[in-house]
C-alpha cells in the first residue's frame, strides 16, 4: 500500500470509530479482513507480503485502535508459530488465516460480554446514571441492567456531538430507559442527583492516562470537584504499551464566518484524560487497580 492509501485507511478507521465506537470497529475490521482474504487474488509467494503489509498499516493507524492492534499482533504470533505461509496451497493458507481471524472475533466477543456483565453490576435501582460516551460497552451495560436484570434507573445523557448523542438516545430509548439530555457543561447543576458517570475509552496508556471522546476531560474535572463517582468501562485489550502522546490524536483546522467575523480554530478528535480522577476501572476481569495497567499493557 502506498502512503496516500494508508492515510485513507486511517481516515476510514477514524470515521468508523467516531460513529460506531472502537469495539464495533474492531469486529467490523476483522470481518472485513476475512472478506479481503477470501477475495484476494495473488500467487502463493505474494500472500505473506500482502498480509504483513496490511497488518503494519493497522498497527500504525491514527489514532490507535488498540483492541484491533492487540488482536492483530496475537494473530501474527499464531501464524508465525503455525508456519501458516508454508502450507501447500494458497487456499490452505487462506483458510488458516480466516480461522485465526474468526478466533480473534470470538475472543473479543467473549471479552465484551464479560465487560458488559461487570458494567451492568455497577447499576442499581433508582440510580441516575450519567453517560458521556457512545461506547458499546457502556451502552450495552445499561441495556443489560434494564432488560436482563430488570433494574429501574434513569440515564442523564451529557450531550456531545449530535451523531454520538443520537446513537446514545436511540439505544436507551429502544429498551425504555428513561432519559434526560443535558449539556455537558451544565452537569455541575445536577451533581447532587447523579449516582455515577460512566465513560468509555479508545485506549488506556501505560503512563496513567486514557484517550476518550472530546470533552471527556471537562466531565471528569466536574465530577472530581463535585465528588461524583466516575467509572471507566474498558476491556484490557484497550491497554496500550505506548505513552499517551504516541497515539497521534487527529486534529483539523476549521473556519466559520459569523457576520463580519471569520473564526479559525483547531478541533481535536479526542481528549487525553488522566486516570487519577477515575474512581473505578471496570474490565472483563472485574475492577482493576490503576497500578495494574502498566503490567497488563506490557504483558
Amino acid at each position: 500500500m502506498k502512503q496516500p492509501e494508508h492515510k485513507l485507511l486511517y481516515k476510514l478507521f477514524r470515521d468508523h470509530e467516531d460513529v460506531i465506537g472502537e469495539s464495533q470497529t474492531t469486529i467490523l475490521s476483522l470481518e472485513s479482513l476475512i472478506t479481503s482474504i477470501k477475495q484476494l487474488k495473488c500467487d502463493k509467494h505474494e500472500i505473506k507480503n500482502q498480509v504483513i503489509t496490511l497488518f503494519e498499516v493497522i498497527k500504525n493507524s491514527e489514532p490507535k485502535i488498540m483492541p484491533l492492534i492487540n488482536l492483530v499482533v496475537s494473530i501474527e504470533e499464531e501464524f508465525v508459530k503455525n508456519d501458516v505461509f508454508k502450507k501447500e496451497s494458497i487456499e490452505e493458507i487462506k483458510n488458516a488465516l480466516i480461522s485465526l481471524f474468526k478466533k480473534g472475533i470470538a475472543r473479543y466477543e467473549t471479552t465484551m460480554e464479560d465487560v458488559i456483565r461487570n458494567g451492568s453490576a455497577l447499576i442499581h435501582d433508582n440510580d441516575l446514571v450519567g453517560v458521556y460516551t457512545a461506547s458499546s460497552l457502556v451502552l450495552q451495560s445499561l441495556v443489560k441492567a434494564k432488560v436482563d436484570e430488570k433494574k429501574k434507573f434513569k440515564a442523564l445523557i451529557l450531550k456531545q456531538d449530535i451523531v454520538k448523542t443520537k446513537q446514545i438516545v436511540r439505544t436507551l430509548q429502544a429498551v425504555a430507559i428513561p432519559i434526560f439530555v443535558l449539556s455537558q457543561h451544565n452537569l455541575v447543576h445536577y451533581t447532587d442527583y447523579v449516582s455515577m458517570v460512566l465513560l468509555g475509552a479508545i485506549s488506556v496508556t501505560r503512563d496513567g492516562k486514557f484517550i476518550a471522546g472530546a470533552g471527556t476531560t471537562s466531565v471528569v474535572d466536574i465530577c472530581h470537584l463535585q465528588k461524583v463517582p466516575v467509572y471507566l468501562i474498558a476491556d484490557t485489550l484497550k491497554f496500550s504499551h505506548l505513552l499517551c502522546d504516541e497515539h497521534h490524536i487527529h486534529f483539523k483546522n476549521l473556519t466559520e464566518i459569523h457576520g463580519d467575523v471569520e473564526l479559525t480554530y483547531t478541533q481535536f478528535s479526542h481528549d487525553k484524560v488522566p486516570l487519577k480522577h477515575i474512581d473505578k476501572i471496570i474490565t472483563e476481569k472485574g475492577v482493576i487497580n490503576k497500578e495494574e495497567i502498566e503490567l497488563m499493557a506490557n504483558g
